[in-house]
């Protein structure tokens, strides 16, 4: 890393509390049935 350059900010912040554990599953069958056409509809956001 040069001297211009910084670290990223990464994290996961929140109002109640640090966050300890992320219990992350493959997606599996879930990314096949993904596509263009039903993003919006299936996306958790």
């Amino acid at each position: 890393m040069t001297d211009k350059q910084k670290p990223a900010d990464y994290g996961v912040y929140s109002a109640v509390g640090q966050l300890r554990k992320v219990l992350l599953r493959a997606p599996g069958k879930a990314r096949n049935r993904l596509t263009p056409a039903n993003r919006d509809e299936l996306s958790a956001d």
